[in-house]
């Protein structure tokens, strides 16, 4: 079995790292240990679209973790100041604001309420745990906050864009789910993103008021044309056919699956065909 993204060059606890995997499963440990004054991170994480990951986990002694969130989310502004010069990961892109991750074990049990009350960008998981006489496993279940329920009342909207944009945005939604009805969409950090299976297949954002997009590894894709929108959407079926590659070894009815041809046979009557003959 490979090691999974999470578990490579630094060390994390083995049962963080299979719930962190899980929960994300495209991201990559790039450091850990941060601080820098009243404020730090556990672990920093990359996603699948270059965007860094803050990960806070509860502990039983410390500060709060409220207190740790509260002081972390201020420190934003600043930290994507010097964090690029901190952290040299080609991976990471900088001009996606970086995401709050909340690992909460149970020691606070307002920490939902309290949270919801904060700006920012932000995600609460609890860790969960589950014990049998012969054996244990861990899990992250997300706790949806206020900010993220107001998504599910409309589709997502990237911030700063024209009508015509977010009807493009509305377009190209219901053009993937077309090409994979598992894709969902989100807005995370000012984008759209487009996830099949857990995995990023696309993302979109505003780039002063023109919609700008990325499919897979392409470079950026101006969504503004006819021509762009093209290209962005044979990226994406290109990306769904990579991923379903790199699944098939976990669906056995996938290898098995073989187009046979077909005689059709008959599919008009005599009296059908002798209409369309010539006199």
């Amino acid at each position: 079995m490979e090691p999974s993204l999470l578990d490579q060059d630094l060390e994390l606890p083995q049962e963080l790292t299979f719930c962190l995997q899980n929960a994300f499963p495209d991201a990559r440990l790039v450091d850990e240990g941060l601080q820098a004054g009243p404020f730090d991170a556990d672990y920093l994480l990359v996603d699948g679209d270059g965007r860094l990951l803050l990960v806070l986990v509860e502990q039983e002694s410390g500060a709060p973790i409220a207190l740790r969130t509260l002081d972390l989310l201020a420190a934003l502004p600043h930290l994507t100041q010097w964090l690029p010069r901190l952290l040299d990961d080609s991976a990471l892109d900088w001009e996606q604001a970086p995401e709050v991750v909340v690992v909460a074990t149970g020691g606070d049990p307002a920490l939902e309420e309290r949270l919801e009350v904060m700006i920012g960008d932000l995600r609460l998981f609890m860790l969960c745990e589950a014990v049998t006489r012969k054996a244990s496993g861990a899990w992250l279940s997300e706790v949806f906050l206020n900010g993220d329920a107001s998504r599910e009342c409309g589709p997502p909207v990237a911030a700063g864009l024209d009508s015509t944009s977010e009807e493009r945005l509305a377009f190209l939604t219901d053009r993937l789910t077309r090409i994979d009805d598992e894709v969902q969409v989100e807005e995370r950090g000012g984008q759209i993103r487009w996830r099949v299976r857990g995995a990023l297949l696309a993302r979109a954002r505003s780039d002063q008021g023109r919609l700008v997009g990325w499919a897979g590894s392409s470079s950026e894709i101006d969504l503004s044309s006819t021509a762009g929108v093209e290209e962005f959407l044979e990226s994406c079926v290109g990306r769904v056919v990579d991923l379903l590659e790199e699944h098939s070894g976990d669906e056995p009815a996938l290898q098995q699956f073989e187009i046979v041809p077909r005689d059709p046979g008959m599919t008009l009557s005599p009296e059908e065909l002798d209409a369309f003959r010539v006199p």
